[in-house]
């Protein structure tokens, strides 16, 4: 008797199982689906939401992994201006805010140098800018000159009740922390 999948494949490699008994993010082989399939039994769906429904996952758990990443004390290998323990992601300056921006944009394989002063001006590879206030931010995006001031942010949290939660560093160590939607910044997001 065949088995029967019904899977959405993305470009990542990872399948949305609708039915079958995979998991959601289940890499796709003729070895997953198990003997006598191959490739050509996997049918693909384009449509823009499940297609959409897959890479929120993938986002979704992506920025969890950085996020958990980024506080684990374990990680923090320098200290900030003040003292701090925190991340150094390009070896520069010690640990700065920016550092955490630089180091998801390499986690996301769209490595840039972010800086405090980067308005929407600045021209980064992979990154467009979408807005100029935290209204405009998603969960992946990094925020520069937060408040007006040189501070940079990872983004960890769609927009909720007027809040956006964030990653942040120095003064302090990587520590959650949350800014208004209406907080000024240019918020930068992969293209």
């Amino acid at each position: 008797m065949k088995k029967s999948y019904s899977l959405v494949v993305c470009s990542l490699g990872t399948a949305l199982v609708l039915s079958g008994g995979l998991a959601l993010g289940s890499p796709v082989s003729a070895s997953t689906l198990g003997s006598g399939y191959g490739y050509s039994d996997i049918r693909t769906d384009a449509s823009a939401a499940a297609a959409a429904a897959l890479s929120a996952a993938a986002g979704a758990a992506r920025i969890a992994s950085y996020k958990a990443w980024a506080l684990n004390s374990a990680n923090w290998n320098s200290r900030t201006p003040a003292g701090k323990r925190g991340i150094d992601a390009d070896g520069a300056h010690r640990a700065q805010c920016a550092d955490l921006g630089i180091a998801w944009a390499r986690r996301v394989g769209r490595p840039v140098g972010f800086d405090g002063n980067d308005g929407s001006g600045a021209a980064k590879r992979g990154w467009h800018v979408v807005g100029r206030s935290f209204a405009a931010a998603r969960a992946g995006d990094v925020v520069t000159r937060v408040g007006g001031r040189r501070h940079v942010v990872v983004v960890t949290g769609n927009p909720a009740s007027g809040r956006v939660q964030v990653i942040q560093q120095n003064p302090g160590s990587p520590a959650v922390s949350t800014y208004a939607t209406g907080t000024s910044g240019v918020v930068w997001r992969l293209n």
